[in-house]
């Protein structure tokens, strides 16, 4: 693959690789705090040397960028990545776009991560899996 890959895009990609780090913090429990709270626990995390920390996207969750926006404005260093941002939850401009703000607000520090979700997820927004 690396043969595939121009230089540029794999210097970007061994970048990202050692910003996020061999070990993150991922969790939903994040979400399950008031939002000082949270502030507090991604700070706390920051502290403790972690380089990133992975957010979740779900039908009762919060809505990933700002969710992302939140994190990023209460740390200094941490990469904030999604795990998911669900597909179904947004078009494809929207989801663009939201990552275009994070990435120029935040340079090297947010990491968007799409996925598919569940058919029960897809389901309750009303898509058909």
């Amino acid at each position: 693959m690396d043969e595939q890959v121009g230089g540029g895009m794999r210097e970007e990609r061994e970048a990202l690789r050692a910003a996020l780090g061999r070990v993150g913090v991922w969790s939903f429990a994040l979400e399950t705090q008031t939002a000082a709270e949270e502030r507090e626990a991604v700070r706390r995390i920051e502290e403790l040397g972690y380089p990133a920390v992975w957010v979740p996207e779900a039908v009762t969750s919060r809505e990933i960028f700002s969710h992302a926006s939140w994190l990023l404005a209460s740390t200094e260093r941490i990469v904030v990545a999604s795990g998911i941002a669900n597909i179904w939850a947004r078009d494809a401009v929207a989801m663009a776009n939201g990552w275009r703000m994070l990435t120029d607000a935040y340079p090297d520090r947010f990491v968007l991560g799409l996925g598919v979700s569940h058919e029960g997820s897809v389901g309750r927004r009303g898509g058909r899996y």
